[in-house]
């Protein structure tokens, strides 16, 4: 009887693949689609930006996505906001990278979110400056970074 059970699961589960192959995995995480909206929500733009804003004030939204465009401040403006992170060392703590591919453990800009900066060498306030982000966005970023933090 007991291994009429493995195969009964077997048997109920064997048309339940996808007729691509693919093991129902969700796609990656990417800058553009999960990880910038985040930013753009937390209002990161007010202070990240290179000073180019609407009449009304606000941060430029260039690619009418509805969110803010997340801009980093110097020393990196005219610089896309990821290319600025990637690889970037932080100036708070040169041991870590602001991001650093496939290890949030060692990316600065993680810690800033988390609050945890201190505990990682660095210093300030953490991220974003008067706010928080929820706890599932800080693990989105999380799992873009161990992901690779692709764009």
């Amino acid at each position: 009887m007991r291994a009429a059970v493995p195969i009964a699961i077997a048997l109920a589960t064997s048309g339940c693949q996808p007729k691509d192959g693919a093991k129902g995995e969700a796609p990656p995480l990417t800058w553009e689609a999960d990880i910038a909206p985040v930013f753009g929500r937390a209002a990161c733009a007010a202070c990240h930006t290179d000073g180019d804003r609407d009449d009304d004030g606000k941060p430029d939204d260039v690619d009418g996505d509805g969110v803010a465009d997340l801009v980093p401040t110097p020393p990196f403006l005219d610089v896309d906001p990821l290319e600025a992170v990637l690889g970037v060392a932080s100036n708070q703590t040169f041991e870590m990278a602001l991001v650093e591919p496939s290890d949030h453990l060692y990316s600065y800009l993680w810690h800033k979110i988390n609050g945890s900066q201190s505990l990682a060498g660095g210093s300030g306030t953490s991220m974003p400056l008067g706010g928080t982000l929820t706890e599932s966005d800080i693990e989105l970023v999380a799992t873009w970074i161990d992901e690779g933090a692709s764009p």
